[in-house]
C-alpha cells in the first residue's frame, strides 16, 4: 500500500480495508518515500497502530518486498 495514493492516502485506504469484515485480516505492507516527514521512523518502530502489517521505505530492493510477501502470505492464505 503506497501512502501517497492520488485519491486517498494509504492510511485512509487501510482503515477502509480493515473495517471490511471479509478483508480485516488481509496483510497490508506500507510503502513510502516519506522518510523525511517522520513517517519513516514512526512506521519502522510500530506499523500496527496505522493498521499496516509491515512497513518498507523507498527505495528498496525488490527482494525485500518479496520476502515480506512470503512472510505474510502464508499467514493469511489470501492474495
Amino acid at each position: 500500500m503506497d501512502l501517497a495514493l492520488p485519491e486517498i492516502d494509504g492510511f485512509a485506504a487501510t482503515v477502509r480495508i480493515r473495517s471490511h469484515e471479509d478483508l480485516h485480516d488481509v496483510p497490508i505492507i506500507a510503502i513510502s518515500a516519506y522518510g523525511e516527514l517522520g513517517v519513516d521512523d514512526q512506521l519502522k518502530t510500530d506499523p500496527h497502530p496505522a493498521g499496516f502489517s509491515a512497513y518498507l521505505p523507498k527505495p528498496f530492493a525488490p527482494e525485500k518486498l518479496l520476502n515480506l510477501v512470503h512472510l505474510y502470505l502464508p499467514k493469511s492464505g489470501r492474495i
